[in-house]
């Protein structure tokens, strides 16, 4: 079996409150709301029983925050490596990093491998790599570490996971059939595809498994029973086919000819 990549949307940061959260925040860091998505993503990776290889974030705050709350298990043997490409695409405060020396100071060096964080990696003016023109380079760059990476657990059970943001996640996933928002911390899995045989060009597509994940989350998310509008007007339950009588025909004979 090759190797599943969990794609993962980082838990809320603090340019999504309403206090003190705009898009000019920099670098922003996660919200208390944020940390409890976390837990429930803990949590949710906990149940699944897999032994992680390897995990891979955004070298931005929100994203080292969610990978080191999610990932303390992995954290205890390995570090979580740090790829700039995986970085949010806008060019406002609120989506360019920190310096690798404040981050350094902030979260150590520990559990963070800052390797491929080279000096500009938070540049984003035209001509940079990380500029919105190069954006579907950026994207074919990352989806190709992240596959070679794979292919390193060819054939194997391996479980690789990807932290990256809501925007960047649209072109990372190019092809990806489903349009609905990742929401914060919200974890998806995928296996490549190889579209050509000497294997150049993937695209990641998503497990059976996760897809009917997502859907038994909604189903469940649907009101069951009586609920009540605003205003106090209530909704009955709407009965299924074997709880209603079956339709008659009676009324044809009603009436004589």
């Amino acid at each position: 079996m090759p190797p599943t990549i969990h794609i993962i949307r980082t838990a809320q940061g603090a340019h999504y409150t309403r206090d003190s959260g705009n898009i000019e925040y920099h670098d922003p860091v996660l919200t208390k709301e944020g940390y409890e998505q976390c837990t429930e993503l803990a949590s949710e990776i906990a149940g699944l029983g897999h032994k992680f290889e390897l995990v891979i974030a955004s070298p931005m705050k929100r994203s080292i925050q969610t990978a080191i709350a999610v990932f303390r298990e992995y954290l205890r043997s390995k570090k979580i490596v740090l790829l700039p490409d995986l970085q949010e695409l806008g060019m406002y405060p609120g989506d360019t990093g920190s310096p690798q020396g404040e981050l350094e100071r902030i979260f150590g060096t520990d559990v963070l491998d800052y390797y491929f964080v080279g000096p500009d990696w938070t540049d984003k003016s035209p001509g940079s790599r990380s500029a919105f023109s190069s954006l579907f380079k950026r994207a074919h760059l990352a989806r190709h570490f992240i596959r070679s990476v794979a292919r390193t657990y060819r054939d194997t059970d391996a479980h690789i996971a990807v932290l990256t943001h809501s925007h960047f996640i649209n072109y990372l996933l190019t092809g990806y059939s489903d349009t609905s928002v990742f929401k914060f911390a919200e974890r998806r899995a995928f296996r490549h595809v190889f579209e050509e045989e000497d294997g150049l060009n993937s695209r990641l597509e998503e497990t059976p498994d996760s897809v009917a994940r997502r859907e038994k989350k909604r189903l469940d998310a649907i009101p069951k029973g009586d609920y009540y509008l605003p205003f106090g007007f209530k909704v009955p339950e709407v009965p299924t086919v074997a709880e209603t009588e079956q339709p008659s025909n009676s009324w044809m004979f009603a009436h004589k000819i």
